[in-house]
């Protein structure tokens, strides 16, 4: 999702892997969008594997899935 200057979210598509992570494995991944429309400071919000989502695995911890890039 995008948080824009004024606080507000904007969520984005989301994308599934099909299977299941392995213990220990490391996803790379790339994702491209336009922040044309969002005026000002804003941020990414990336969070693999949220906790409302039916179709994701419950987990112990969740911190360490989410990602903020500035």
């Amino acid at each position: 999702m995008i948080e824009d200057n004024n606080k507000v979210i904007h969520p984005l598509p989301q994308k599934i892997k099909r299977n299941n992570f392995a213990p220990g494995e490391i996803i790379m991944d790339t994702i491209s969008l336009s922040s044309i429309q969002y005026i000002g400071n804003n941020a990414l919000w990336i969070d693999v594997n949220p906790p409302t989502h039916l179709k994701y695995q419950k987990e112990q911890d969740h911190f360490n899935n989410i990602a903020f890039i500035v």
